[in-house]
């Protein structure tokens, strides 16, 4: 298995509004969408992630409503309360958080809960969880936001073999710096990536969901609006469609412009092609297994290859 787990040692939990030494601080810049924008907020390892909104709420003074109500993203994913900062996969000093919120509705909020009595109530929401992950906000950062740093998806975009996407800028910093976390140590170098082709949403203010859109509604959550879309059918790039990357070429092309237009798929990346020549984009975790299958065997063969050229070497020495 290519994931990994960060463990660290036990520490007591800080107080709701830690001190940072300088020693250990590190600065998170957190955006927070329309008006508020980007707040630099400065943590310890230690701290929490209920640590660093109590310290969002009082850096942006208030604007960005109560810690309760709000969610930080980080590479595709939420961060819960208790998570301790040094124990985010890949999170460092200068990284870029997402504050997103929870969403109103479901009852409790003067809308139809489906429960006509007090008891049903209750039983309704007896086992709910403070910090549920609202699907459709997570799906949306996952094909709008780089994968490693989860900042907003921006041209050169590279797809790695397990179809994961990432802005190439902060990919190759990672390569550089050797930073990548363990989950993702697959990529060895840029050769292990397909640098993609992506087209431009015409019909999106290229924000990504957290400019034009939301600021039309005068929120400051993200929209299901998307900067890139398919260049054959036009259906946006956010994770309503499937979407797969073309290896040789560099192509990102949704599923459905291959099944209803296959000839101007063939067309537009130059002829016709194997199903090893696709990788497909955010895939089910049941073709992430075909595909970890894939990643193994490229690693196999390419330390047989470095062992038998090893072994060449020292023949055509001793010879």
């Amino acid at each position: 298995c290519i994931g990994a787990t960060l463990a660290a040692p036990a520490e007591p939990q800080p107080s709701p509004h830690p001190r940072c030494s300088a020693a250990t601080a590190m600065q998170l810049f957190v955006r927070c969408g329309t008006p508020v924008g980007s707040v630099a907020v400065d943590v310890a390892p230690t701290h929490t992630v209920a640590n660093l909104k109590a310290q969002l709420h009082t850096a942006a003074s208030g604007r960005v409503g109560v810690a309760e109500d709000m969610r930080l993203l980080y590479g595709g994913r939420q961060l819960h309360d208790d998570d301790r900062v040094a124990d985010v996969p890949g999170l460092s000093s200068s990284a870029t958080l997402y504050l997103a919120y929870r969403m109103l509705g479901g009852g409790g909020d003067g809308g139809s809960t489906g429960a006509e009595s007090r008891s049903c109530y209750l039983e309704m929401y007896a086992g709910r969880k403070n910090d549920k992950v609202n699907p459709v906000e997570e799906l949306l950062a996952k094909w709008t936001r780089c994968h490693l740093s989860g900042e907003l998806l921006q041209e050169p975009v590279v797809v790695d073999e397990m179809g994961n996407v990432y802005n190439k800028e902060a990919l190759l910093q990672a390569l550089l710096q050797k930073t990548l976390p363990p989950q993702l140590q697959y990529i060895a170098s840029l050769r292990h990536v397909t640098e993609a082709k992506m087209e431009r949403n015409p019909g999106s203010g290229g924000d990504g969901g957290n400019g034009s859109a939301s600021a039309r509604a005068g929120g400051v959550g993200p929209s299901n609006d998307a900067q890139f879309c398919c260049p054959v059918s036009g259906v946006a790039f956010n994770g309503r469609y499937k979407f797969v990357a073309f290896r040789k070429t560099g192509h990102v092309v949704s599923e459905k412009a291959i099944k209803d237009a296959p000839a101007v798929v063939r067309d537009l990346i130059g002829g016709a092609w194997a199903p090893e020549d696709v990788t497909p984009i955010n895939p089910t975790q049941e073709v992430r297994e075909e595909l970890l299958d894939r990643v193994m065997a490229r690693i196999a063969a390419e330390r047989q290859r470095k062992l038998a050229d090893k072994v060449a070497k020292k023949e055509a020495k001793a010879a």
